[in-house]
């Protein structure tokens, strides 16, 4: 495991999708809250890039809700995109969802999407180039004014606001039954690498995203919309 990244392809996997509910407040409606920064003119058959597809909620959402999009989701979880292939062969919308096991930076540049999301992925990754050149990955990848979402948990571990925030999150946890002294998935948050809201938006910039606003927030979990430059 890698700063505090988990095992995607053990129980875990399995244990995700209620899980990921119970951490991230009004989890759900980041989909809808994702879809209307969508309003640019979109083709007749847009492309919309899902970056960290596995558990397939995002990739079930969009395909269900739009039956003329199609979808690419990438994650490098053999055993989450086996759960999100389940979901998408269950739904009927397979022969529009392309799955790709591995990373962004594998797909071809020569093919443009209309849109993309990177939902709680960013926090696993080392500021050390690498949350970056994720960024850049995707960015090479869209059409020119695409918008982007990114969400991801943030902040300076050693503040005060994220003390009093992870507080409250532990809190959360412990009301819904779990004790999260006890609980690797939320001591896993501490390991994480994750950099303050500053940070973020300097790497959305350097890789090339433009009129970024922040659409969602709730304890160190923040969203935000751009555009490619």
């Amino acid at each position: 495991m890698n700063n505090g990244q988990p095992d995607f392809n053990s129980d875990f996997a399995l244990q995700y999708d209620s899980f990921i509910r119970l951490a991230v407040p009004a989890y759900d409606q980041l989909f809808p809250m994702s879809d209307s920064f969508f309003y640019q003119p979109k083709k007749t058959s847009p492309n919309l890039l899902v970056v960290g597809a596995g558990g397939g909620a995002e990739l079930l959402y969009f395909s269900q809700l739009y039956p003329s999009w199609f979808l690419t989701g990438v994650d490098p979880s053999d055993q989450m995109m086996k759960i999100a292939s389940h979901k998408i062969r269950r739904a009927g919308t397979e022969d529009r969802v392309k799955l790709h096991q591995g990373f962004v930076h594998e797909l071809p540049t020569d093919i443009k999407f209309d849109m993309a999301t990177c939902i709680l992925v960013l926090q696993f990754l080392p500021d050390d180039t690498a949350k970056l050149n994720l960024l850049k990955s995707v960015a090479k990848r869209l059409e020119y004014g695409a918008a982007f979402i990114l969400v991801s948990i943030f902040g300076d571990k050693e503040s005060t606001e994220f003390q009093k925030n992870f507080t409250a999150w532990k809190e959360r946890f412990r009301s819904n039954g779990v004790d999260p002294e006890k609980s690797e998935d939320v001591q896993r948050i501490l390991k994480m690498s994750l950099i303050p809201e500053e940070r973020i938006l300097e790497l959305l910039d350097e890789a090339g995203f433009k009129n970024i606003v922040k659409f969602y927030s709730a304890y160190q979990i923040g969203g935000w919309a751009a555009e490619l430059k």
